[in-house]
């Protein structure tokens, strides 16, 4: 139960704790940070001093080893804090694999890849192409003014908008961040952001705290995962803010769907595809794919590659990418798979021509790896090639393939939850993140922090706190 003791504890580490929010980089005694009576000869270096209970000296004693410990963290975090241990070579941040299970690389038997922004990542200027195509079909397809698309297309794509993850409001056209407890924090409606009392309004929650539940959410939020989810977000805003300069009386519900068919039409009618194709040193990252593709296979791994593009556009990036030879690699090559369809429906396989890309309407039985196929599933592929063990409920486990890819739910989650895969995200935004991380300032916040969290509780334990 709390007490006017505990609650003068909690006090004084509230305090605490906005005075670690924004550390002061002048001496603390000019802002008047440090306790009086209590600072040292070093005064001048001191970065915060933590008040103290009224009467609880169990209190105090946790205070004031929590001061000592906090300023030197501040004086001399590089010192106290270390450097990891390293052997051999340093392996970057960006080139780490994370792992949130544990997943043994020797026991696996197939290793299978995405082929979009997993085995070819793009650069940035293939999210500029997608936003001017994506323009074009609005003025094209959906009737949009010319003049629009001719001064967006002009502004072109802003990368500093949105990242993967955010959400688009179907109600609203509203762009959303939320939280990890599912509350929308920040919302911009064309490139305006919307005040937080309208925010806190629209998502009245009946879970509380502002939560949006899952019904609610799977009704009105749309998550934006995939890498080209950040075009969508900036057409988006982009658009819904130009009908708004000009006082364009338009439907939020319309021009959301318009700008999401935009964008997959973009995709679909091979628009895309057809201008990369065209000059892929300046739409694809340069890479050394093939030695990391035959050192798999020297370790005896049969490899696969699904994807939803075509077998002319997977060739051409492939053949760039590794070589004209680069399908001798590979035990299976699968395109126009349809994911993620290819993990839910029970469909066949059809095999592809490799010299006109036409689809063939024998039977398929068995997997040749000369041959290219299309569409199937994932209980076809691993009853084809005999992958996986079936057990004796008639569950197959496929524990021993490894699938990587760039979508959470149109690569990874049904593959795992259906047939045991073990899944792996290639995310490249995760480099940007941990290296963010790994700066001393950041660490020095985040241990700075623990420190008082962990002193808040021992505050707030009543067997410290005395009578």
């Amino acid at each position: 139960m709390a007490t006017a003791r505990g609650a003068a504890g909690r006090r004084a580490l509230l305090v605490a704790a906005a005075c670690l929010l924004w550390p002061p980089r002048a001496a603390p005694r000019a802002r008047g940070l440090a306790r009086r009576g209590h600072a040292g000869p070093e005064d001048s270096c001191v970065y915060l001093g933590l008040p103290r209970h009224r009467s609880n000296p169990r209190v105090n004693a946790i205070l004031e080893r929590a001061e000592k410990r906090f300023n030197q963290l501040r004086l001399e975090g590089n010192l106290l804090l270390g450097q990891p241990k390293t052997t051999g070579t340093k392996v970057g941040l960006e080139d780490r694999i994370y792992a949130n299970t544990y997943v043994d690389l020797g026991v696996a038997e197939v290793v299978g890849f995405d082929y979009d922004y997993t085995l070819v990542r793009y650069k940035h200027t293939m999210l500029d192409l997608i936003y001017n195509v994506s323009c074009a079909l609005l003025m094209s397809k959906f009737g949009y003014p010319e003049e629009m698309a001719a001064e967006l297309t002009r502004r072109g794509y802003d990368p500093q908008f949105a990242i993967r993850g955010v959400a688009v409001d179907l109600e609203t056209a509203w762009v959303c961040c939320l939280t990890a407890r599912y509350r929308v924090s920040v919302a911009y409606y064309g490139r305006q952001r919307v005040s937080e009392d309208q925010v806190r309004l629209s998502y009245k929650s009946r879970m509380g705290a502002g939560r949006v539940g899952q019904e609610e959410r799977r009704a009105r939020l749309k998550p934006l995962n995939d890498w080209f989810g950040k075009v969508e977000a900036c057409l988006l805003a982009d658009v819904v803010q130009w009908l708004k300069d000009r006082d364009i009386p338009f439907e939020p519900k319309s021009v959301l769907s318009d700008v999401i068919d935009a964008v997959v039409s973009a995709h679909v009618s091979k628009a895309i595809h057809r201008q990369v194709e065209k000059n892929w040193s300046h739409y694809a990252e340069p890479g050394e794919l093939r030695p990391l593709l035959e050192k798999l296979e020297a370790a005896g791994k049969k490899l696969m590659l699904v994807s939803n593009s075509p077998y002319w556009y997977v060739n051409s990036g492939m053949s760039h990418a590794v070589g004209d030879d680069w399908k001798k690699l590979f035990d299976v090559v699968v395109v126009d798979a349809g994911k993620p369809k290819f993990y839910t429906d029970d469909r066949p396989f059809r095999e592809v021509s490799q010299n006109t890309g036409r689809k063939k309407f024998k039977k398929i039985t068995s997997i040749d790896r000369d041959e290219v196929y299309c569409e199937g599933c994932i209980g076809e592929l691993m009853r084809l090639t005999g992958w996986g063990t079936t057990l004796e409920d008639g569950y197959v486990d496929g524990s021993k393939i490894i699938y990587l890819g760039d979508s959470l739910f149109a690569d990874l989650v049904e593959a795992r939850r259906l047939f045991g895969w073990t899944t792996g995200a290639i995310i490249p935004e995760v480099a940007e993140e941990a290296n963010a991380q790994s700066t001393s300032d950041m660490q020095l916040a985040w241990h700075s922090l623990q420190l008082i969290l962990h002193c808040l509780r021992g505050c707030q334990e009543p067997r410290r706190l005395g009578p």
